[in-house]
């Protein structure tokens, strides 16, 4: 089976995949979360510093662009080409209003034919294969009997399907048997994306006549790191492992971010990490009000050193609806 990371915006960044790998392992490809080309067909420094080579030696990586100009997206895969990359994904399926307002992401799925005229031109001209994320649809799931077919003609190199539609965000439901059915119809590689927090569900969420052979983690691996690795059949989680992990990234970012910098991204980063831990609501909050990098410190030791791994570290759907300070 093929398991890949998901790319999610301003957590899944080069030193996130970097120590990911090197202490957990288990996944095939690292997806760089998405970067923009610009009028000017010039990289920014963001953009620069999240997809350069050299940032991502030694791990597989793919980057992604958010694009509905097909001239924009042409020259972005002549870019990734140049430095070495051997396949584009274009994201369709990031569900922000910001997004969607300018036909972007999922926002293209609203126009089934004005997309079909996009993706034939990209993948005729591309000089790299073309792969797509993409949802299920816009606002129903009754989109896919649409867009399923379009897809499905083109010479795509892999198609990823989170299975829900724009207007349930993370939230709503999955429907696995969209991914079936795209299985059945399409002629490349098809991965499932959507509410994969533990080996149980990689178990149970797909009929037994069609496994997937391809999945894409998310939360679920952004929560309990060694997801892939339990999939696979390896070693579960380890508190002492979880606890290096937040270290690692401590160290890593303290080394190339500004203090107001580390305490936001780690603040975000521990509370996925926090929720394999047993009662920790009340340490986790303290944490997520940790206003110095003194104070982040100092609720993180009570938060490992205070809570057991729940029996089954994961990501859990009700996370989604408790206050966060």
């Amino acid at each position: 089976m093929r398991l890949t990371l998901a790319p999610m915006e301003g957590l899944t960044d080069a030193v996130y995949r970097q120590i990911h790998h090197t202490m957990f392992g288990g996944v095939d490809a690292y997806y760089i979360p998405f970067v923009t080309p610009n009028q000017n067909m010039v990289w920014h420094s963001r953009e620069r510093n999240a997809i350069a080579p050299a940032v991502n030696q030694g791990i597989p990586v793919v980057p992604q662009v958010l694009c509905k100009d097909a001239a924009l997206f042409l020259w972005a895969a002549a870019s990734f080409r140049d430095m070495g990359y051997q396949e584009i994904n274009l994201n369709l399926g990031c569900p922000s209003g910001t997004v969607t307002a300018k036909g972007k992401g999922s926002g293209m799925l609203r126009d089934a034919e004005k997309l079909r005229s996009f993706l034939e031109t990209v993948c005729e001209k591309s000089p790299i294969p073309v792969s797509v994320k993409t949802r299920i649809g816009y606002a129903d799931r009754r989109e896919w009997d649409t867009l399923l077919p379009i897809y499905a003609s083109l010479p795509l190199k892999e198609m990823i399907v989170h299975a829900r539609v724009r207007e349930a965000y993370y939230k709503g439901p999955v429907y696995p048997a969209c991914y079936e059915a795209a299985v059945a119809l399409c002629p490349f590689p098809v991965t499932y994306n959507g509410d994969l927090f533990t080996v149980s569900d990689v178990k149970t969420r797909f009929s037994a006549s069609m496994p997937p052979a391809s999945l894409m983690l998310g939360r679920g691996i952004f929560t309990n790191p060694a997801l892939a690795r339990e999939i696979r059949g390896g070693d579960a989680l380890r508190l002492s492992e979880l606890r290096a992990f937040e270290e690692a990234l401590y160290d890593a970012y303290s080394q190339k971010h500004p203090a107001n910098v580390v305490l936001g991204k780690m603040r975000e980063i521990t509370k996925y990490l926090s929720w394999c831990l047993e009662d920790a609501d009340r340490d986790r909050r303290r944490m997520l009000k940790a206003r110095s990098l003194g104070e982040y410190r100092d609720a993180v030791s009570v938060l490992f050193s205070s809570h057991p791994l729940k029996a089954v570290p994961s990501y859990m759907r009700e996370n989604e609806n408790q206050p966060w300070p």
